[in-house]
């Protein structure tokens, strides 16, 4: 992204928890950073690295934190390798909050769920399946433990509704403070497919059409949904981890703050704000190199504090 930059000091000491189906670590997105991944696999997925064959958790992981098209480069990154058995993604929820616990990590840990459920639940159910209860008790001890919790909104806008209608996004509010990330165009509105265009003002918006990332092989991918605007949503919020935190209410502030002030539109004619760093490029002075993904450039303000600035 042309003239993006951003604190170098921010996101440092701070985890992001990714429950997907893998992670390839070949990919050259994760190669450069100095830093070892952490792994926990669920009971119904193989202990491999490199056998994400779809690419879909390698393309969450990559916009949370990855080198070239990561927007927390600092922050380290845990595999929660699950299958899409609910056995398996009750296990990553729990085997989070422990292992959070276990390392001291609350106020520093971020757990991004690139899922949603399957059409047996709607908003308009009277009752859990008991599986997404668990989950939803493990989320709330999650929120309670200063771990904040992104999910996606979905993306049946075109088939289903625009509104939210799968957990575990439908769960989102003042009290329940998970964040839900939907998807914008690279001009700002609102993406087709992307669901909660209905109560705008209660989802986070990141880029989610057309994104590039890493993938399978150790080429980039182009991919759409809201998946992987949460995990940019996702790497905001571990950006911010560390200069934000309150003791006890670190979810909520971090909800607060991305639905508010850590945005602004792309463009003043279309849709809604749109994650943002708080950073501008245009005060900094640049001086580049050509790592061989991207260009690379290295802003310094005029302040002590240090900016880099990455054009993809």
């Amino acid at each position: 992204m042309p003239g993006y930059a951003y604190d170098v000091t921010y996101g440092q000491d701070t985890y992001i928890y990714v429950i997907d189906n893998g992670l390839n670590v070949q990919s050259p997105e994760f190669g450069k950073i100095e830093r070892k991944i952490e792994w926990l696999n669920a009971y119904n997925v193989s202990s491999r690295t490199v056998d994400d064959s779809g690419g879909h958790g390698t393309c969450v992981a990559s916009k949370a934190a990855g080198w070239y098209n990561g927007i927390s480069k600092n922050s380290k990154l845990v595999m929660m390798k699950a299958s899409l058995k609910m056995a398996d993604n009750t296990w990553a929820f729990a085997a989070a909050l422990d292992d959070i616990l276990e390392e001291g990590r609350s106020g520093k840990a971020v757990v991004v769920y690139p899922r949603s459920s399957i059409e047996t639940y709607s908003r308009g159910s009277s009752e859990l399946p008991a599986d997404w209860s668990s989950i939803r008790e493990i989320i709330q001890d999650l929120l309670a433990a200063d771990v904040v919790v992104v999910t996606c909104a979905g993306n049946e806008a075109t088939r289903r509704s625009s509104a939210l209608d799968k957990v575990p996004a439908v769960w989102a509010s003042k009290d329940f403070p998970l964040i839900v990330a939907g998807s914008v165009t690279n001009i700002g509105e609102v993406a087709k497919f992307s669901q909660g265009a209905e109560t705008p003002n209660e989802v986070v918006w990141a880029p989610g059409y057309n994104v590039e990332c890493a993938g399978a092989s150790t080429q980039n991918q182009k991919r759409w949904g809201t998946s992987f605007s949460a995990g940019m949503v996702a790497g905001l919020a571990a950006y911010f981890l560390g200069h934000t935190q309150i003791p006890g209410q670190t979810a909520v502030h971090m909800r607060d703050l991305l639905l508010t002030t850590a945005g602004r539109p792309i463009s003043p004619r279309f849709g809604p704000k749109v994650i943002w760093n708080g950073q501008d490029s245009s005060s900094y002075v640049t001086f580049n190199s050509t790592p061989p993904l991207s260009t690379i450039s290295f802003l310094y303000p005029q302040s002590n504090s240090t900016i880099d600035q990455r054009n993809f």
